[in-house]
């Protein structure tokens, strides 16, 4: 089965703006691992996009804001009972019990967003990189 990964290690946060219930974050130079049926070899695109989750979070920490844009250490990544680290498989629409945490260095404590709904969308053509295996 051919599936894509967005890895959360090394995503470089541009912005993150919260109001009327809605949480959006974005990014950009994300790595994406591409695994197509059949291939014996991985590859690996950059691309950009947007996280975006319906929650109640009103307002984004000023810590956050004042280190912004920065690369992220790592994430988790909160589909109801399962938790994936460092990566969402896309495309990634879900519901239930969702949401995001990333680590920075420059911060004490994981950014997380969690909320009813989250989407990933990806903008612009994305860009090869390399083959990984």
């Amino acid at each position: 089965m051919s599936y894509r990964l967005l890895e959360l290690s090394g995503m470089t946060v541009s912005a993150v703006d919260c109001k009327d219930g809605r949480c959006v974050l974005r990014f950009n130079q994300a790595s994406v691992i591409k695994v197509m049926d059949a291939a014996k070899q991985r590859t690996q695109w950059q691309q950009s996009g947007q996280i975006i989750i319906q929650s109640n979070l009103s307002t984004v920490p000023e810590d956050l804001l004042r280190v912004l844009p920065c690369k992220a250490d790592g994430g988790e990544f909160q589909d109801n009972v399962l938790t994936y680290r460092d990566t969402i498989r896309l495309p990634c629409h879900v519901y239930g019990d969702v949401g995001v945490a990333l680590y920075f260095k420059d911060l004490e404590r994981p950014f997380q967003i969690n909320g009813k709904e989250m989407e990933v969308v990806l903008e612009g053509d994305p860009q090869y990189l390399h083959h990984l295996d």
